[in-house]
């Protein structure tokens, strides 16, 4: 039960204290009462974090690429899960 959902970064160099890169997990509610969990890299959040905008002023978001996808899970289970 010792597990935190903090980590010590830094947001210049986009590294944890231990140099691996910092990295966020979204939890999304599906069918069913299941989660899925992608993981993403904060480096790649940022670099998507601006729209481009076409000549008729549309914005365009582009989705940042998954790092690891995981199966999806029973939203009471979301508790057991490890840091892999």
């Amino acid at each position: 039960m010792g597990q935190t959902n903090t980590l010590c970064g830094n947001e210049l160099t986009l590294k944890q204290s231990n140099r691996k890169p910092i990295v966020f997990a979204e939890w999304t509610l599906l069918l069913n009462s299941m989660m899925l969990r992608k993981d993403f890299e904060l480096s790649e959040m940022l670099e998507y974090r601006s729209p481009e905008r076409k000549e008729s002023s549309e914005s365009i978001y582009k989705e940042p690429k998954a790092i690891a996808t995981y199966r999806p899970i029973a939203y009471w289970r979301v508790s057991e899960c490890q840091k892999r």
